[in-house]
């Protein structure tokens, strides 16, 4: 049974599906696998003319199947169709998930009369995950003391789509202490009855400048709420991942695409044709990192 961690540990989870199942990578992976037995298998087709990652649904993807993951929540679920493909040098992936409204503004600089000054607003936009195991070893439930590293696609309605970019992250979970760039990584202690296991986690940028620049309050009052993110270009790893999204009629669909061979292996996960990787994804409707949906693990299936 697995030990129940922390709460703060919950908090800094970006991805947590607790479908537990270690899965490496693999050339023509077996149908007889639980992400197969549970139609959780995305095929990414090999094709000549890949679709313009606008958010828009473009013709290329309706010849393309779709498969479905279910994210879970606290209180609620959410249904996310996917669809992949590739031409041999780039991969693309469209995500697509119901949601009621859009959610694009993120914590404005918000004035406070009582103390005088700007604070930071409480708007939380929509986002969207996906998570790609670099190590071998890999649980799709960071609770589930399986040390391992993964790529993160993660796109921001508000940060980082006016942009056409999502943030390139990478995740470590370790057993050990452990520190990146001078900086330690977080600690949290196992709070379960029999503790035992001590996880240490830290969630990373890749290098470059980021789609989104952050200033800082206006020393004076003005406006209500003021801007406080901005869009500007991105550079290095950061460079590597495209991401737009478009919400119309209650939904939001999402296209990401990156090249196969990336420009920083050590940041990012590699993809080759005719093999098979493990993956999650999660949405976030308006919600903290606590309060997110979470899907079960599944397959990406790169055809040759």
């Amino acid at each position: 049974m697995m030990r129940v961690l922390s709460a703060a540990l919950f908090l800094g989870c970006m991805l947590c599906g607790c479908d537990s199942h270690p899965d490496r990578e693999a050339a023509a992976a077996p149908d007889d696998t639980p992400e197969a037995r549970a139609g959780r298998v995305l095929k990414a087709k090999k094709i000549k003319q890949l679709p313009t990652v606008d958010g828009v649904t473009d013709p290329a993807w309706d010849a393309l199947p779709a498969m479905e993951l279910l994210c879970f929540g606290a209180e609620e679920q959410t249904p996310v169709s996917l669809k992949a493909c590739h031409d041999g040098k780039t991969l693309c992936v469209w995500a697509s998930w119901p949601d009621a409204d859009a959610s694009e503004t993120y914590k404005l600089w918000t004035w406070s009369d009582e103390q005088q000054k700007y604070l930071a607003g409480k708007e939380k936009e929509d986002r969207f995950a996906i998570e790609f195991p670099i190590s071998e070893r890999f649980d799709a439930c960071m609770l589930g003391g399986t040390p391992y590293v993964a790529d993160v696609w993660h796109w921001k309605a508000a940060r980082t789509n006016g942009a056409g970019r999502a943030d390139d992250e990478w995740h470590q979970v370790s057993l050990t202490p452990f520190e990146i760039n001078g900086s330690a990584a977080n600690e949290f202690p196992d709070s379960g009855p029999d503790a035992k296991t001590t996880l240490y986690m830290m969630r990373v940028k890749d290098r470059g400048q980021l789609a989104t620049r952050e200033v800082p309050a206006p020393a004076a009052k003005g406006e209500p709420t003021v801007q406080r993110y901005f869009h500007q270009e991105v550079s290095e790893g950061q460079a590597d991942l495209r991401a737009k999204g478009m919400w119309k009629d209650g939904r939001w669909t999402v296209e990401f695409s990156r090249a196969l061979k990336s420009s920083n292996s050590k940041e990012d996960k590699g993809f080759q044709a005719g093999r098979s990787y493990p993956f999650a994804v999660a949405v976030f409707d308006k919600a903290s990192d606590a309060a997110h949906q979470t899907s079960p693990q599944g397959r990406l299936d790169v055809e040759k």
